[in-house]
């Protein structure tokens, strides 16, 4: 594949449409784009509201969002007009360069309509007519981080050579915002343990009782304040685990993305399973403690060179199925309330002690 003449790019458009973790995960080819093209223009195009998350992102002049299920349900004429409304927009990026990293239907389409000379996208069957360079997807089982920087390669870059950390920025009105939160709701003292039951698909959720069990054992033991997470749809997980609960933690439900990134930015540990709020937590270089079943986590998570972020994973003899929807649950089963308590206390004491947070500046004293 002939690399791109660096001379031909001014104006870059990066795009992964959904979801809110595999944003995240594209955050360490944002840097090198701009690292490579520090002069550009970089904007980057996602679904509302997973576009959220890369708020205040200093390697981006522009974040695109595309409203689908907003024009979806629009009647017909007037999701017309939408459509022709933000194609047009896109025209008007004079966007030299695309680079789509999801490469489906909609985002090849898209990535022709923006007009661009070089459209960069995955080498998948049916895609040679959206993009002007495919790219080959890695041999054997790559981090998603990985095959993300294998399109740099078509730019005359090294991907080897980038850093795969991931990033998210939380600016001080933000932090404000939240510390105001925690000091209204009583949550006063280290550590400050934010867990997240849910996920995308139940498949990926551990079991609630076994949530209940080690939040109470946390709070009985470290005496932590403690943050349920409640995210859309998952009010009867929450539920659940509130119910096996002895003491109860506050409940966040209804968080914008800004709003759960902020908190995640003052927590001192968070338990969760495979989903979008892991990624948050890692980027943020908060230890962070996921529980895997059918995903695999030498493709989406642990992150390199950190052993303050730690996956647990017992996979069963039918794993790998990356079922959506499974009965026995097995693998989330094999997970128990012991092993995980013993682990968040271990990754607890690489970084504090209980100690009362500071009522003034709410952060570790």
């Amino acid at each position: 594949m002939a690399a791109i003449p660096s001379r031909d790019i001014s104006r870059i458009l990066i795009t992964r449409l959904r979801f809110l973790g595999d944003v995240v995960l594209t955050t360490p080819l944002i840097r090198e784009v701009h690292r490579a093209f520090p002069e550009a223009y970089v904007a980057y195009l996602a679904e509302k509201p997973f576009g959220e998350i890369l708020k205040n992102n200093p390697h981006l002049k522009e974040i695109i969002s595309l409203e689908r299920k907003e024009i979806a349900s629009l009647p017909l004429t007037r999701r017309a007009f939408a459509h022709a409304g933000f194609i047009k927009r896109l025209r008007e990026g004079n966007f030299d360069l695309v680079i789509d990293l999801l490469g489906n239907p909609r985002s090849g389409l898209l990535s022709l309509l923006t007009g661009a000379k070089y459209r960069l996208g995955p080498a998948r069957r049916g895609r040679r007519a959206y993009y002007t360079h495919l790219v080959p997807e890695p041999d054997g089982l790559h981090h998603q981080i990985e095959a993300h920087l294998e399109f740099l390669r078509a730019l005359g870059l090294d991907p080897s050579e980038a850093d795969l950390q991931t990033e998210v920025f939380v600016s001080d009105e933000e932090k404000d915002e939240v510390r105001s939160f925690l000091a209204d709701n009583r949550l006063s003292f280290h550590p400050l343990i934010v867990i997240h039951p849910g996920a995308s698909w139940p498949a990926k959720c551990w079991l609630p009782e076994r949530f209940a069990q080690v939040a109470t054992r946390l709070q009985r033991d470290l005496k932590a304040s403690t943050v349920l997470l409640c995210g859309p749809n998952e009010q009867g997980m929450t539920s659940e685990v509130l119910q096996a609960m002895r003491g109860k933690p506050h409940v966040a439900e209804g968080l914008t993305i800004r709003q759960l990134t902020a908190l995640l930015s003052e927590c001192d540990l968070f338990i969760t399973n495979d989903a979008g709020p892991l990624h948050i937590a890692c980027a943020l270089g908060r230890p962070t403690l996921a529980l895997y079943g059918p995903g695999d986590p030498k493709a989406w998570f642990p992150y390199p060179l950190n052993d303050k972020q730690v996956a647990i994973h017992r996979p069963p003899s039918c794993w790998p199925c990356h079922l959506d929807v499974c009965e026995p649950l097995d693998c989330m089963k094999a997970i128990t309330a012991d092993e995980v308590t013993e682990k968040a206390k271990e990754l607890l004491a690489l970084t504090l002690q209980p100690t009362p947070r500071n009522p003034k500046v709410l952060c570790p004293t």
